[in-house]
C-alpha cells in the first residue's frame, strides 16, 4: 500500500511511486495506492480508493473560510476543529482497519504519516500485523523537517515500524539526532532507452525546469540568474514547466525581465512528457530552498541531461557535484557562474552527463526493490523474535 497525500498528482513523488509500484508488481506484490485527496487523474496509476481528508493545519483554514464560523466564538471554533478531526480520524481508521493484517503501508509524505498515527496505535492494540513505514522525502536538515522537530517526528518514530531517509547523509543526520540507527533507500529511476545515442547528440541550447511553482522551489532565483546572463547567450532559452501558487508572480517577473523573449512559462506535464523533454534538453536548472533527493535530477540524468543547481540538500549536493554544476552557495551570483560554466562548454556538459548515467546505475528499479524487501524481511524477523 503506497500512501501519499495526492497520489496521481504530477510531481517527483508521483514518478517515484509509479516506478516503484511497477518494480513491486514485478517482484510478485499486489500494489494499491492510498490517496488522501482527490488528485488529478494520471493514467499511470490505478488509484484503489480516494479518502477525503483534512490535515491538522488545514482545519484552521476550513474554519475561517466559512463566515458563520469566522464570526463565532473561540469556543465554537475549537469544538468544530475537534469534531472535524474526529470525523477525519474515523474515516482513516475505517480504511486501514480491514487492512490491519498482511499489508505493508509505505508513507511517502510526512503529513499523511502524521495523520495515520492514531489509527496505527489502535490497530496495534487490536493485534494487527501489517507493517507501517515512513520514508522522508525531504532532507533531514531542511528547514521544513527541522520545523517539525522534536515532538512530531519523534512521535512517528515511536509508532512506525521503520523510518527511512532518501540518502546516506540524511540517514546519518537523523541517526545522530534520534540516537538510533536510521536507514535509507534511494528513489528508483528508469534509464532512457535511447540514452547512448542521445549523449553525443546534445549540442543544443535549451535549459528546462520541470517543477511546482512554490516557495520551496524558489523559481524567481532561477529566472533572475538566467536573465542576468542571457544577453551573452542569445541562442539559449529557459523553458519552465509546472503549476502552483506562484504562477502569477513568476509570470510578472518574466514579463519585466530584460531578456523575456528567451524565457518561456509553460503548463504542467506528465511523467512521460517530462522524459521526452529531458531527452531534448541540454541542462536542468534547480534553485530550490530545500530538497531531498529530487526525482527531477535523476530523471534528467537518465536522459543524459546534467543539472545546474543551488546547494540545497546533502543528497542533491553529492550527486550534482560529480554529475552536474553545483553553485558555490545559494546566491544569484553563484548560480549565474554555475550556469555560465555549463552553457559555455558542450564537452564539459557531455562529460557530466556520462558521470550522471554512471551514478544512476545504482538506482535501478531492481536494486531499489531488493533494498525494500530487505527492510520488510528485517522488520518481520524482529517482530517474531
Amino acid at each position: 500500500m503506497l500512501v501519499d497525500d495526492r497520489v496521481g498528482a504530477v510531481g517527483g513523488i508521483d514518478t517515484a511511486l509509479r516506478i516503484l509500484s511497477a518494480g513491486f508488481k514485478g517482484a510478485g506484490y499486489n500494489v494499491e495506492f492510498f490517496s488522501f485527496f482527490k488528485a488529478p487523474e494520471n493514467p499511470s496509476f490505478e488509484i484503489a480508493r480516494k479518502v477525503p481528508y483534512i490535515f491538522r493545519e488545514q482545519v484552521y483554514n476550513l474554519q475561517y473560510s466559512h463566515k458563520i464560523l469566522w464570526t463565532s466564538s473561540a469556543k465554537l471554533k475549537k469544538i468544530v476543529k475537534k469534531a472535524w478531526r474526529l470525523y477525519a480520524d474515523l474515516r482513516m481508521l475505517l480504511y486501514i482497519l480491514p487492512r490491519r493484517k498482511g499489508h505493508i503501508f509505505v508513507f511517502t509524505n510526512f503529513a499523511s504519516a502524521e495523520a495515520a498515527v492514531s489509527s496505527i496505535k489502535l490497530i496495534r492494540r487490536l493485534g494487527g500485523d501489517s507493517l507501517f513505514i515512513h520514508q522522508m522525502h525531504m532532507a533531514f536538515d531542511s528547514e521544513y523537517i527541522q520545523s517539525l522537530l522534536p515532538s512530531v517526528e519523534k512521535r512517528l518514530l515511536d509508532v512506525f515500524d521503520e523510518i527511512l531517509m532518501l540518502t546516506r547523509q540524511d540517514a546519518e543526520s537523523a541517526s545522530k539526532y534520534f540516537g538510533q540507527e536510521i536507514g535509507f533507500i534511494e528513489n528508483p529511476i528508469l534509464q532512457s532507452e535511447n540514452v547512448q545515442s542521445i549523449v553525443a547528440e546534445k549540442r543544443g541550447a535549451t535549459i528546462s525546469c520541470i517543477t511546482r511553482f512554490t516557495y520551496q522551489k524558489r523559481l524567481e532565483l532561477a529566472i533572475s540568474a538566467f536573465d542576468a546572463i542571457a544577453h551573452d547567450f542569445p541562442q539559449w532559452t529557459l523553458n519552465i514547466y509546472g503549476e502552483g501558487a506562484d504562477r502569477d508572480k513568476l509570470a510578472t517577473l518574466i514579463e519585466s525581465s530584460k531578456n523575456k523573449h528567451q524565457i518561456l512559462l509553460n503548463g504542467p506535464v506528465d511523467s512521460k512528457t517530462a522524459m521526452q523533454i529531458w531527452e531534448k534538453t541540454d541542462l536542468n536548472l534547480m534553485s530550490s530552498r530545500f530538497e531531498g533527493l529530487p526525482m527531477t535530477i535523476l530523471e534528467a540524468a537518465s536522459c543524459a541531461t546534467p543539472t545546474v543547481a543551488t546547494p540545497c540538500s546533502p543528497g542533491l549536493n553529492q550527486f550534482v557535484e560529480g554529475a552536474g554544476f553545483l553553485a558555490d552557495n545559494d546566491t544569484q551570483v553563484a548560480l549565474e557562474e554555475a550556469l555560465k560554466q555549463a552553457m559555455t562548454s558542450p564537452e564539459l556538459r557531455e562529460a557530466k552527463a556520462r558521470q550522471g548515467l554512471s551514478k544512476i546505475a545504482e538506482n535501478s528499479v531492481e536494486k531499489i526493490v531488493e533494498k525494500w524487501e530487505k527492510i520488510f524481511h528485517t522488520i518481520s524477523v524482529e517482530r517474531n523474535r
